[in-house]
């Protein structure tokens, strides 16, 4: 089937396809419906226009991901990591390092589930904010998974920090932007 022709309204944003609807005689038709489609183009779909859902997600997240900060210091400053055998299970105290890779995979999830409403939603801008701020959230739980297994590299830490800090300034920024509806 070929596809309707495109007749531009008097709205630039606005395109109204020719549809056929009914019975065609020949090049005739004996009626025809027009639906209006707004076309969004770039920059019409702002943060201003996110749902309630994509917002509180992502103000969850970003609270975990303060969190994230706050515990991370509580542990470089209080857990010690064993040079050998099980990291996880020779780390004293446990309670805080478990505490810290809760509320990393709590983050890590909250920001899949940011990126499925935004995509969902079809919002550009909550779908370039929840991209790098999911792959922030993912290279930080990465990077603790090596901290733990190197045995408390530095370069996993700091990088570990350094995903967390990306992530946490897209989600502000996308919050920030999310004035209004």
């Amino acid at each position: 089937m070929a596809q309707p022709a495109l007749r531009r309204s008097t709205s630039p944003a606005a395109f109204q396809p020719h549809i056929p609807c009914g019975p065609t005689w020949g090049n005739h038709t004996t009626t025809t419906q027009t639906p209006r489609i707004i076309h969004g183009g770039p920059g019409r779909l702002t943060a201003r226009t996110v749902s309630p859902r994509v917002r509180g997600w992502a103000a969850m997240v970003t609270a975990g991901l303060i969190a994230q900060v706050l515990l991370g210091a509580a542990t470089a400053d209080l857990v010690e990591i064993p040079a050998t055998g099980d990291p996880f299970a020779g780390a004293t105290p446990q309670g805080l390092l478990a505490a810290h890779v809760a509320v990393g995979t709590f983050v890590g999830v909250a920001a899949v589930v940011v990126m499925g409403l935004a995509l969902r939603a079809h919002h550009r801008f909550w779908i370039a904010a929840a991209t790098i701020g999911l792959r922030g959230a993912l290279l930080s739980m990465l990077c603790g998974h090596l901290f733990l297994v190197t045995h408390g590299a530095e370069w996993a830490s700091v990088t570990m920090a350094g995903g967390c800090a990306v992530s946490l300034t897209a989600y502000i920024v996308g919050l920030a932007s999310a004035r209004g509806r």
